[in-house]
Order: structure tokens, then sequence, then C-alpha cells
């Protein structure tokens, strides 16, 4: 018993003690301010502590937000190429369609003095095993036979060679085996042309033509209607040099005023 008295004495006595030395605190803090002074010089201690500790997160936190930020810009870049990409396809299709239009458009406002014509296309060959024929996906179904003329909107292009069903064949105007009769603007005279070749560059010839014939280069030449096909005066070719022969006659170089690599769509004149 005096042993557990004496202990709960000293408990008291403690308890009393620190509530003294709390309150001498306290007043001698009213006055000098030193529980202040040291929690400012505490604070700033662990300011810069905090400043430290937190620094690694800081950087985490930013290359955190700068990886996230790259990876929307990525995305965003991506899905606007897309879209990109969807509106060039688009506006490709356009004008491709819109050529196309334009091609026929001009094929079918040819004005001329026959009305039976027949539109076609050219079929495209990968490797082109002949240089002076294209084929068209028009035949004899489509009344098309040898011998009936191919025109676009620049000229002449040539003469059906062959024909069957479904398909036929072009010989070029340039061809060395087609010849066709033709005369300048200015004058009234009528000479042949022969081609000469398609391969780069596509030329035609007529030979010994009497000087008295004025043609100058630059001159077109105009179908005549001499070879049955019953268009007249519709352009073939460019005079594009006029050599002069010991014999005193000319001879004539031109080049047919179609591009056959944008041969595309033509007319068939159905005699």
């Amino acid at each position: 018993m005096p042993l557990i008295f004496k202990k709960k004495t000293n408990i008291h006595l403690k308890f009393i003690i620190i509530i003294i030395i709390s309150i001498l605190f306290i007043i001698i803090d009213k006055y000098y301010n030193y529980f202040f002074t040291i929690k400012n010089y505490i604070d700033k201690k662990m300011s810069y502590t905090y400043v430290y500790l937190n620094k690694p997160y800081t950087i985490y936190n930013h290359i955190y937000d700068l990886y996230k930020q790259n990876k929307n810009i990525k995305a965003q870049n991506i899905l606007l190429y897309k879209k990109l990409f969807l509106k060039n396809i688009e506006l490709f299709f356009y004008k491709n369609s819109l050529y196309e239009f334009n091609n026929i458009y001009k094929i079918l406002s040819i004005n001329l003095n026959t009305t039976k014509t027949i539109f076609s296309k050219k079929i495209p060959i990968i490797l082109p095993w002949y240089s002076d024929k294209i084929f068209i996906n028009k035949g004899l179904r489509d009344n098309i036979i040898p011998g009936n003329l191919a025109i676009n909107d620049h000229g002449v292009i040539g003469q059906v060679f062959f024909t069957n069903k479904y398909v036929s064949s072009i010989l070029l105007i340039c061809s060395r085996y087609n010849s066709i009769h033709v005369h300048a603007h200015n004058n009234n005279a009528n000479f042949i042309l022969n081609g000469i070749g398609c391969k780069y560059p596509p030329l035609l010839k007529s030979e010994d033509i009497s000087p008295n014939i004025i043609i100058n280069v630059n001159d077109i030449l105009f179908t005549s209607g001499l070879n049955d096909y019953h268009l007249i005066n519709y352009p073939v070719a460019k005079v594009i040099n006029i050599k002069h022969t010991k014999n005193n006659m000319n001879v004539i170089f031109a080049q047919p005023l179609i591009q056959i690599e944008q041969i595309k769509y033509l007319l068939i004149i159905n005699t």
C-alpha cells in the first residue's frame, strides 16, 4: 500500500510540475516570442527539406505530363493524317471524275458533218506489243467495220484495221501502213500523207510536193474527204519541217495533232 500511494503521489507531482512549466513558458513567450521564433526557424528548415524531398516527385510529375501531352499530340496527328488522307482520296476521285467528264464532253461535243458516229473507249494495255495500234471496246456488234475513221477532239487518230464481235484495233495515223488524203487550209491542193512511225516523235511525210503548192511550217493539214471517209476539213497534223530535194520538189514532214499516250475516248465515223 505505501508503495502504491508513493507512485500515485509522484505522478501527481510530475503532472503539477509540467503544468507550472507550461504556464511559465506561455508567460515568457508572451513577452519574448521564443516559441514563435523557434517555430519560424523550424518551418524554414523544414521548407528546404520539403523542397528537396519533393524535387524528384516534381520532376517525375513534369515528365509524366510531357509524356501525356506528347501522346495526345501524336494521337491527334494520326487522326488528322487519316482525315487528310481520306480527303485527298476523295479529292483525287473527284478530280479524276471531273477529268473523265471533261474528256467525254469534249468528244461528244465534236461538231461533224456526219451523224453516224460511235462513241468508244481505248482498252488499256500494260505492255503494248504494237506502237502503231490501239484497241477499243467496240466491235462488229456495234456496227464497226474495217476502214472506219477514228477521231477525238484534237484530230484524226487512225483507221479501224481489224474488228471482231467485241473489240477492234485501230491503225494509228502515224503507222507506216497508213496514209490519208489531206490539204492545207490556205490552198485547195490535195496530197497524201504517209505515216513513217509512231515511236516518239510520231511523224508523217509527203514526198514530191510541187513548189507551186504554198505550204509553210506550222500550217495545219486537214482531211480532204477523198478517202471516202465522208469527213472533210477535220484537223490531221501540223507541218514541222519542209525539205527541198535535188529535183526541185518539196518533202513535207508533219506531226499528228493527237497525243497518242493520252488517247482514252474516241469517236468512230461509221460510213
